[in-house]
Parts: C-alpha cells; sequence; structure tokens
C-alpha cells in the first residue's frame, strides 16, 4: 500500500514537512550501565539484502566421503565469517551523538567512557562489537546466515549446496562496498553468491534541523523526564518509500518498550504494555498541533 499511496501523493505534488513512522521508540534501559526510559529517535535505516551462496561438487555416496564438499566449504565459510569478520567498524556521527546524549544518566565506569568519546571511541569501536551483537550492529555491516539446504538424503552428498544469508548496511560502508567484501570471502572457498533483493542505505535526517529539533520539543512536552537520542535503525520501516516525497522521515513510535517488550518484538509474546497508551496519543496531539516551525501539519 506503501508505495502506491506515495505516487499519488506525488501526483498531487504534496510534499510532506515529516514523516513520522515506528522504528525507535522510548526504551527503558537502552544499554548496559544506562538506566531510565530515553526517546531513541530513528533518523535512518541501514541498507539490506538477502544473498544466497551455492557450492557446487560432483556428489557420490556417503560411504565414499570426498574433502571439501559443497557442504565442507559453506560450514567453513560461515566459521571464516563469524570469527574474523570481514567489514569495518566506525562510529557515524548519529551513534556518537546517541552515546553522548546517554552519557549523563550512565553510572561509572560508563560515563566516563561514553562522556570522553574522543579518548575511548576507537576502542569502543574496535572492541565492543566482538561482545555485544547489538553494538556490532550500530558500528558496522552485518551478515547473518538463515537458510542451508543440501540433499535430500543423509547418505547422498549434494552436488549443490546453498546457504541463505541477510546483510545489514552502515553507511560507511555501503551496499556496494558490503557485497563486493563478502562476495571476496566467498571466492576463497569456491562459492557462487547472488543478491536476491536489496537495497541501500536510506537518507540521514539531519540531527541539528528544524524537524529533529520539533521532535525532540514534542518528546519533552509529553514525556518531560525522557531523555531524546537520535538512533540509527538496524531494522526496515515503511518511511522508506516516503523518501521519494519527504526529505525528513522520522523512525520513532511513543511507546514505552521495557526489557520483556523488547525481547517479544517478532516473537513469543509480543505485546504492548496498555498503560503506555495515552503517552502515545498525546505525543501524537501534540505533534500535530504544536507546529513550532509555523508550517501546516501534513
Amino acid at each position: 500500500g506503501c508505495p502506491a499511496l506515495v505516487e499519488e501523493l506525488s501526483r498531487r505534488g504534496v510534499k510532506p514537512w515529516l514523516v513520522c513512522d515506528e522504528g525507535g521508540g522510548i526504551y527503558t534501559d537502552p544499554m548496559m550501565g544506562i538506566k531510565g526510559n530515553f526517546a531513541m529517535i530513528g533518523v535512518s535505516e541501514k541498507g539490506r539484502a538477502n544473498v544466497r551462496f551455492t557450492a557446487r561438487g560432483k556428489g557420490g555416496h556417503a560411504s565414499t566421503p570426498q574433502k571439501n564438499s559443497p557442504i565442507a566449504r559453506l560450514a567453513a565459510f560461515v566459521c571464516d565469517v563469524e570469527k574474523h569478520c570481514p567489514f569495518r567498524s566506525e562510529m557515524e556521527p548519529e551513534t556518537r551523538a546517541m552515546l553522548e546524549a546517554l552519557a549523563p544518566a550512565a553510572s561509572f565506569p560508563f560515563r566516563l567512557i561514553l562522556e570522553n568519546l574522543w579518548l575511548f571511541g576507537y576502542p569502543i569501536t574496535w572492541f565492543t562489537p566482538m561482545i555485544n551483537g547489538q553494538a556490532a550492529a550500530m558500528l558496522r555491516t552485518t551478515i547473518t546466515f538463515t537458510m542451508a539446504s543440501g540433499s535430500n538424503a543423509c547418505n547422498v552428498m549434494p552436488r549443490e549446496a546453498t546457504l541463505g544469508a541477510n546483510m545489514r548496511f552502515v553507511h560507511h560502508q555501503d551496499m556496494e562496498e558490503s557485497l563486493a567484501v563478502i562476495k571476496k570471502a566467498a571466492q576463497k572457498y569456491d562459492l557462487e553468491m547472488e543478491v536476491l533483493q536489496g537495497g541501500p542505505c536510506t537518507k540521514t535526517v539531519d540531527i541539528k534541523g528544524e524537524v529533529y529539533h520539533y521532535i525532540e520539543e514534542t518528546v519533552k512536552k509529553t514525556f518531560p523526564n525522557c531523555i531524546s537520542s537520535p538512533y540509527v535503525l538496524t531494522a526496515a520501516t515503511d518511511a522508506t518509500f516516503y523518501e521519494k516525497i519527504c526529505d525528513n522521515c522520522i523512525r520513532f513510535a511513543p511507546i514505552v518498550y521495557g526489557p520483556e517488550e523488547k525481547k517479544g518484538i517478532h516473537g513469543v509474546n509480543e505485546a504492548l504494555r496498555y498503560d503506555c497508551l495515552p503517552g502515545a496519543v498525546d505525543f501524537f496531539k501534540n505533534l500535530i498541533t504544536d507546529n513550532h516551525a509555523g508550517n501546516e501539519a501534513e
């Protein structure tokens, strides 16, 4: 529905000042050592692609095994990539701004580290992706292996085995470069790579601009004790479609996500607490009626 709606709005010459979709939210205790509720305002999305890797071989019967079979090469490739990540870690401006915004609420020693990113920025960028998947997703391109297939019998070696993966690209190592990096890694194991579906990183909303400031002010009015922070979304939203007609696509749902709610997103027992709904309603009322910029809300 979104592509058709965007086309119709474009045909009518409508150019929204702001698009506000889901993505970010009000997260309770968003990171280790940081306590409280924080409005994580999504200002961009990572790019993404579904990729298939194929290994070919002669096949045969399992009673006479061969070295470097298709499945063995795929397995070696997966182990190599997961043990030695080929993608470059870097702290982008929005991620740095997020950590700086969260710093005052951090406990020692995290506060000391986050308030001195000029000193600790490089160690954070280099070390934390090794121990924390959330940090890795913020700092570099990621690849997750999700599907595999081989022969249809345990005693038959396949002539062809495949492996599916989902990739998420960062702005500093975009879709083209990241795909080239993983293709080179796959070629070491004589694997073919095919991009099934994909799209680049989205545009980034200016965190010093009028629209982002307006969202911050609306959060402050609605949730006075909540600190706002920019946030690069690692998932995907429909806001991407609206970038054709809007320069300021914000990913933020004014819903409080506690630890249990975060664990349930797209999983078992996905739910929201009913007592967070009044605040969400108030946020959107304020967003529409308190137009600080003097523009008509669209």
